[in-house]
C-alpha cells in the first residue's frame, strides 16, 4: 500500500514559522530581562566613552555642592544641565555618583551592584587611563569647582555640545560656549593641540579642556589689569571677555563701561556684566 506523503510546505511548515513567530513575541514582550549591574554597564564601555562621563560626572558633582543643588537628586541635575544627553548615559552617571556618593531621597532606583567594594571598578578602569598631557593652569572643567561656567554654559547652549550658530559675516560659532575660530585657534597656539573646529564640536572632552583654559586665560588678563578693576565684579569681567574678547573687556573697564558693543542679537557687553555679576564663586 502506497504511504501518502507529506509536502514540505505543507502544515509542518507553517508549525515552524508560528513556532518562530511565537519566540519572537515572547522576546518582545515576554517579563523583562535582569537590568545590568552598574559593573556590567562599566564594563561595556571604551575608555573614551568612561573617560568623557566621568568628566561630565565630576561637574555634576560639583554643581551638586553649591546652592539649592545640594537637595537635589543627582538625575534632576543631570537632566537639566544636559537636556539632550542620552537618557541611559545620563542614568549611568547618576548611578555612578549615586554608587560614589550617596545621597538620601534621590528618587533613584540604584542599578544591582554584585560587588562588595563599590568603588573597585571605577578604580581598575580609572587605572588604565591614558595620562593626559599637562595643560596651562585648569586642565578641563571637570577639575573646575567654578559654578560661573555652567553658568555660562547654560547661558551659551543650554548645555548642548552640538550647538552651533554662523553669524552674517561667515564666522561660525560652535560647542557648549560657542567658541569661534580664533579663540580655537588661540587655544592651539598655547597648547601645540591641534584639530579642526569640526573636530572641536564633535568632542565634548575637548570642549571643556578648551573651555577651563578660556576662563583660567581670562582670568589672568582680569589680574594684569591690577586696580584698575576694584569695584568691578569678577564673574561680570568673565562674562565680558567671553563676549568681547580680552582686549573688549580691558577697554570697557578703561573706559568706565563706556565702551559697549552689542553682538548681532542685540546683547551688550554691559547686558552681559549684569547678568553675571553678584554670582557665587
Amino acid at each position: 500500500m502506497n504511504q501518502t506523503q507529506i509536502p514540505s510546505s505543507g502544515l509542518m511548515q507553517q508549525d515552524a514559522k508560528l513556532s518562530s513567530l511565537r519566540e519572537q513575541i515572547r522576546s518582545s514582550l515576554g517579563p523583562s530581562k535582569e537590568p545590568r549591574t552598574l559593573d556590567e554597564q562599566l564594563k561595556r564601555l571604551s575608555e573614551q566613552e568612561l573617560n568623557h562621563l566621568l568628566s561630565i560626572a565630576k561637574m555634576v558633582k560639583v554643581a551638586h555642592g553649591f546652592g539649592p543643588n545640594r537637595n537635589r537628586s543627582y538625575v534632576d541635575l543631570i537632566r537639566e544641565m544636559y537636556p539632550r544627553f542620552h537618557s541611559g548615559k545620563r542614568s549611568l552617571i547618576a548611578s555612578m555618583l549615586q554608587d560614589a556618593d550617596p545621597i538620601e531621597n534621590t528618587s533613584l532606583t540604584p542599578v544591582k551592584s554584585t560587588v562588595d567594594y563599590r568603588n573597585e571598578a571605577l578604580d581598575e578602569w580609572a587605572s588604565v587611563l591614558p595620562t593626559p598631557a599637562p595643560e596651562p593652569a585648569v586642565t578641563s572643567l571637570s577639575t573646575n569647582t567654578d559654578p560661573f561656567i555652567d553658568r555660562l554654559t547654560q547661558s551659551e547652549s543650554s548645555g548642548d555640545s552640538q550647538a552651533e550658530i554662523t553669524i552674517k559675516d561667515g564666522r561660525k560659532f560652535a560647542g557648549k560656549l560657542q567658541f569661534g575660530e580664533a579663540r580655537l585657534q588661540d587655544y592651539r597656539s598655547a597648547t601645540g593641540k591641534a584639530f579642526t573646529q569640526d573636530e572641536f564640536k564633535a568632542d565634548e572632552v575637548l570642549q571643556d579642556q578648551v573651555g577651563a583654559w578660556h576662563i583660567a586665560d581670562i582670568d589672568k588678563a582680569i589680574d594684569k589689569l591690577g586696580d584698575a578693576t576694584k569695584g568691578y565684579d569678577r564673574n561680570g569681567l568673565r562674562s565680558v571677555a567671553h563676549l568681547g574678547g580680552k582686549g573688549g573687556m580691558a577697554k570697557f573697564v578703561k573706559s568706565g563701561g563706556k565702551h559697549n558693543p552689542a553682538d548681532e542679537l542685540g546683547t551688550s557687553l554691559q547686558d552681559y556684566y549684569e547678568k553675571f555679576s553678584g554670582e557665587d564663586t
